[in-house]
């Protein structure tokens, strides 16, 4: 009886790697949550608790990509500490703003803080597309943490 409930679970965790890709979609976060679903359903007797722990690990690990992602990026491509800071508010503003604010809104935050600390249009440009290639490291990392998470999950209750 219990064969479709983790048949909907693996469905949903699915969804969720989508999610990763899509906006409005909540990727890792649905993944975590269907696992940890299941597990109260079954009573834990087909996934470890400790899996569970790891599952929450990740998500908490790929919402931190998330934030952080276009930051390193702009870091690496040279950002002063304006641009630095227009790519995290951009970022945080990006999410109220779904689902075109989270790429909008972080390359325009380094461009305006970037033109803020002196430098030049063609400068800050540089610096935004060193964001956009930051979070595009991100949204694979996220991508990778989604399959792998699924791919534990399902590992665990078939062994």
């Amino acid at each position: 009886m219990g064969d479709w409930v983790l048949w909907v679970t693996v469905v949903l965790m699915l969804i969720g790697v989508a999610g990763t890709i899509l906006p409005l979609l909540p990727g890792l976060a649905l993944i975590f949550l269907s696992g940890l679903g299941y597990g109260i359903y079954d009573r834990f007797q087909h996934v470890s608790p400790v899996v569970i722990v790891v599952l929450a690990v990740l998500t908490a690990l790929g919402l931190g990509v998330d934030y952080f992602a276009g930051v390193v990026g702009a870091k690496s491509s040279g950002a002063s500490k304006y641009g630095t800071w227009g790519a995290l508010l951009g970022g945080v503003l990006g999410i109220l703003f779904l689902p075109w604010g989270v790429l909008i809104f972080p390359p325009a935050g380094v461009i305006t803080g970037e033109l803020i600390a002196g430098k030049n249009w063609s400068q800050a440009v540089t610096t935004a597309w060193g964001t956009c290639l930051g979070m595009l490291g991100g949204a694979v990392a996220k991508v990778l943490l989604a399959v792998l998470m699924t791919g534990l999950f399902i590992w665990d209750v078939l062994t």
